[in-house]
């Protein structure tokens, strides 16, 4: 990035402009001027000045009308974009450029639909571009800034086609417009109505021939014209533009997936194979905030379509490099806003695992893949955790979440130490119990239950394992009903909602027959671990009943829940140290009793027996600040948002509520 000019650099160039007939030299200087001063208003520019002249004076009062002047804007605004390229800018600074090659052409050129300069649309049609590829979208949400971008960007392209007349002009202003509809398919991918869908086909195919037939297809020096052709010609399933390149000569970094898909219409498997694996090792050093994920994914997803050999192997090395990614990632707005949109990504490593011809591999990886979808909190609490040492990663961390998270160039904070990968360790099954793992396959639209049976143990690996698929619409459909009558009750009625609760247990044992053909032993009823997924977390499966006897599950089968296996710990951290304990419970366990924690420095405050005063009394007395804040209070669900679950307060309970501001008085009178 070129270093900024002094001020008095400015003011100089301006005065020697002046002196000067050359209206395009003073135009360059005079925007200059105007732009240091935006940057930095409270500088002394004025000090300098220029001599003031009656031709001076008439020079620039018709200035902004002229050629020259247009002409300077648009330099200075093609800087602006040019520098916005550096993929090492922050996204601060990556998006002041944009705005101000934006706010630039708009307040000095004519783009109404009276203007006839063909530059200005251009650069603006290429901004709205830049400003689109900046702005992600979170989870399955479009941001409406970026659909706005995409909009006005094709808006101006499409005067800017109109107006070029130079060979060079015409073919910039399609590849920009050709570039914008790319973009517009990526965000209508999955989300645009079937009967719309035809309609924005027919407009980004017509973009994309346009751009190829008025000449965008100098692949060797404009990487976004090889994507226009292999995007065209994915469109059209024609191979003729395809055929006439060298796609093992070219020299452009970071297009394994559009040499792919290339290979791919060109029905070259082994060489689409080999792109994509290069690809996929690229993936474990590339943030879940590029859409490059979003795309690999989707083409994957195209390949089992199409029954491509090797569509396997690549959907279980791209969720493998997912995994490493998200192992590492500690902020939690990636992870809920980029790593929640990679669903299709695990449905389809999960149809992939059926690759493997043991049986007990086979079932083994699905139970890890299941599990790493259901383990984003112990991810990100692991990260965290192995940089807790490091304040300043920590830090980082924390500031990026409070930042627009979202957004191109932000920089995600990783772990810097040696992620923990979470799989099912069947080594840490009790003996005697069963685990199932639950998996909800969208792409499918079935659910499966891996059920592993460890009721003998020397039972051979593989057939400890089970696979049972099952329908899961009307399971759906019976737990909405019951919710939905269980929220229309007011407090106090909820017990009317029993009807259709006995209903939603009648259904789960409808859905999974199979949880009644469990093993049993005559002595001891077998344990069941219940590993639910989606949907499946809010249902009561323990109290499935059996539609032929009317008998309960829980009766038969003593059972418990986790949210995924990862929070499963067969040893317990000896050494506990420095922790904090609120309680307003009335014999609330002592910590210093449970199994296996030896050591522990723990301070408790019981908030039941202490006033105000002394309770801020007893927290200045603590010798050190607490590394551990626990809270053994009473909750309050709530049962549309599990999420939005409260602490049960004794008084002050209204600090509980969402978006309200509280100052100190108010607390604590």
């Amino acid at each position: 990035m070129p270093a900024t000019p002094k001020i008095e650099d400015i003011a100089n160039n301006l005065r020697k402009a002046a002196k000067s007939p050359d209206g395009k030299k003073l135009a360059g200087a005079l925007l200059d001027y105007i732009e240091a001063k935006k940057t930095d208003p409270d500088a002394p520019l004025y000090q300098f000045g220029i001599t003031p002249t009656k031709e001076l004076a008439e020079i620039l009062s018709e200035l902004k009308n002229c050629p020259e002047w247009e002409e300077a804007v648009c330099e200075k605004a093609g800087t602006y974009l040019q520098i916005a390229k550096k993929e090492t800018l922050k996204h601060k600074i990556l998006k002041k450029h944009i705005e101000d090659a934006i706010g630039l052409l708009i307040e000095n050129c004519d783009v109404s639909e009276k203007g006839e300069g063909y530059r200005p649309f251009a650069l603006l049609a290429k901004a709205y571009l830049m400003r689109s590829n900046i702005i992600r979208p979170k989870g399955i949400t479009i941001p409406e800034r970026k659909k706005e971008a995409i909009d006005k960007g094709i808006k101006y392209a499409d005067v800017a086609t109109n107006l070029a007349k130079e060979k060079k002009e015409i073919k910039d202003a399609w590849r920009i417009k050709a570039l914008l509809y790319l973009e517009l398919q990526r965000i209508q991918r999955g989300t645009c109505k079937a009967d719309e869908k035809e309609s924005y086909t027919d407009k980004i195919t017509d973009a994309l021939y346009s751009a190829v037939d008025k000449g965008c297809n100098d692949i060797n020096n404009f990487v976004e014209d090889l994507k226009i052709i292999v995007h065209y010609s994915r469109a059209n399933s024609n191979d003729a533009y395809l055929k006439n390149i060298d796609l093992h000569s070219l020299s452009h970094e970071k297009i394994e997936l559009e040499k792919a898909m290339a290979y791919k219409i060109l029905k070259d498997t082994d060489n689409l194979y080999e792109e994509m694996q290069k690809l996929t090792v690229r993936l474990e050093n590339i943030y879940l905030t590029s859409p490059v994920w979003d795309d690999t994914v989707n083409f994957i997803n195209e390949l089992r379509v199409d029954n491509i050999e090797g569509w396997k192997d690549l959907a279980i090395l791209t969720w493998e490099a997912c995994g490493k990614v998200l192992n590492k990632t500690m902020s939690n707005l990636h992870i809920r806003w980029y790593w929640s949109r990679q669903r299709l990504l695990y449905d389809l490593a999960f149809m992939a695992a059926d690759k493997f011809s043991d049986k007990g591999e086979k079932y083994h990886k699905k139970a890890d893949i299941a599990d790493s979808l259901k383990s984003r909190p112990a991810l990100r609490w692991n990260a965290l955790n192995e940089s807790a040492k490091n304040y300043e990663i920590l830090k980082k961390s924390l500031e990026a979440e409070a930042d627009s998270g979202y957004l191109k160039n932000i920089k995600v904070t990783y772990a810097k130490t040696k992620p923990r990968v979470f799989n099912f360790n069947k080594d840490s099954v009790p003996e005697g119990w069963i685990v199932i793992h639950f998996y909800i396959n969208q792409l499918e639209k079935k659910g499966y239950a891996l059920i592993y049976d460890n009721t003998d143990p020397g039972k051979e690996e593989s057939k400890k394992w089970k696979e049972e698929p099952f329908e899961y619409n009307e399971l759906f459909n019976s737990y909405i009903e019951w919710q939905g009558n269980y929220n229309r009750l007011p407090h106090g009625e909820k017990h009317k909602s029993a009807e259709s609760l006995v209903a939603l247990c009648k259904e789960i044992g409808k859905a999974l027959p199979f949880l009644f053909k469990l093993p049993n032993n005559e002595q001891e009823n077998t344990s069941v671990l219940f590993i639910p997924h989606d949907f499946l977390h809010r249902l009561p499966l323990h109290a499935a009943i059996n539609g032929e006897n009317n008998v309960v599950f829980l009766i038969n089968h003593p059972n418990c829940y986790l949210p995924a296996w990862s929070f499963y710990r067969d040893k317990i951290d000896k050494n506990v140290e420095n922790m904090l304990l609120f309680k307003n419970v009335e014999n609330a366990v002592d910590l210093r009793e449970l199994k296996g924690i030896s050591k522990l420095n723990c301070w408790e405050i019981n908030t039941n027996e202490v006033s105000t005063k002394e309770f801020v009394t007893t927290l200045e007395k603590l010798p050190k600040p607490p590394k551990v804040l626990s809270i053994f209070c009473h909750g309050k669900a709530n049962a549309v948002n599990p999420f939005n679950a409260k602490l049960k307060l004794r008084v002050h309970e209204k600090i509980t509520l969402q978006s309200l501001v509280l100052n100190s008085q108010q607390l604590i009178d």
